[in-house]
């Protein structure tokens, strides 16, 4: 049984890469880093028409590198794919989900305003990155088992 929705397998390396080029982004930006071409001016929605305000998407664009690494490195096929592979991969995404859902929980008993904005954000990349986990952990001890 082949997954057709599956990234070539090649993806994955490049996928933990540029997810480390995001984190790394992140992290300079987080210092007071931005990236000059990554500035934009946009109108401001005050009574002024031509007031103006410039925003840097350097946190954006760390925010979509990992994104998409993560997406590579979760959805990548492995070198040998078969029936005990797909039900890893099930049961690594019912436990990510089920993380996530308890950490939402958590999220709304103590988190307010735009603190539960902030933090209902990153659920996505957590789910993402404990899928890998998980899901590459099996397999590792799977294979070293078997």
């Amino acid at each position: 049984m082949t997954n057709k929705l599956l990234f070539p397998r090649w993806l994955r390396l490049p996928g933990l890469l540029i997810t480390l080029t995001g984190l790394l982004l992140f992290a300079a930006h987080e210092k007071g880093y931005e990236i000059s071409w990554l500035n934009f001016s946009t109108k401001s929605s005050s009574d002024n028409l031509l007031a103006m305000f410039t925003t840097n998407y350097t946190a954006s664009l760390s925010f979509l590198l990992i994104l998409l690494g993560l997406v590579f490195t979760a959805f990548s096929r492995l070198k040998q794919e078969d029936e005990m592979t797909a039900y890893i991969r099930l049961r690594s995404w019912q436990l990510s989900i089920y993380l996530c859902v308890l950490l939402l929980g958590v999220l709304i008993a103590f988190t307010f305003d735009i603190a539960f904005l902030y933090t209902s954000f990153s659920l996505w990349f957590l789910l993402l990155a404990s899928f890998s986990i998980i899901f590459y952990g099996k397999i590792y001890l799977f294979r070293r088992n078997n």
